[in-house]
């Protein structure tokens, strides 16, 4: 199979299997192009993430813009990779910083899944399975993804502050 292919689409029947790297990257965008009022995202690192296209960090700012109450909660072992190489994504944090929650759990907890999960829907990547592998869910395995995220939550620290205070 081509490393090119979709795998899924922002509006396609679920699940739909996402084999490939490039389909995992365009998976992503079109998720974080279309969100719901609330996201709880989660990379180990968001190394792999195109959180700073520009397409994305305009389409970001225009969903956290329109929203009434928007809420983007994101958890990562460390966030040095997108401060790091992530500028565009690292000043729509600071903008946003009224909704963008962000937290670090520490090595040896259970982390979970790595994706993006919404009210209504989550793009998850699948566990033992080989890289870039992921699927679209919703219903019970949405649901389980989501205990398996809060779970994770409560356990991790503040990070990536979007500001630095300094005497």
């Amino acid at each position: 199979m081509d490393d090119d292919r979709a795998g899924g689409a922002v509006g396609s029947p679920l699940p739909t299997l996402i084999e490939w790297w490039r389909a995992w990257r365009d998976a992503l965008r079109a998720a974080l192009s279309a969100p719901d009022a609330v996201m709880c995202l989660y990379s180990p690192d968001y190394a792999q993430w195109p959180i700073d296209d520009a397409v994305v960090v305009d389409g970001l700012s225009r969903w956290a813009l329109s929203r009434r109450a928007p809420s983007v909660r994101m958890l990562a072992r460390n966030f040095d990779v997108v401060q790091a190489r992530s500028p565009r994504f690292v000043q729509w944090r600071v903008r946003f910083a009224h909704i963008v929650i962000c937290r670090a759990i520490e090595s040896g907890l259970t982390e979970p899944a790595e994706g993006i999960l919404t009210g209504t829907r989550g793009l998850v990547s699948l566990r033992g399975a080989r890289a870039w592998r992921a699927t679209w869910v919703e219903g019970p395995a949405l649901h389980a993804a989501r205990t398996a995220f809060d779970a994770a939550w409560e356990l991790s620290e503040p990070a990536f502050a979007p500001t630095i205070a300094g005497l």
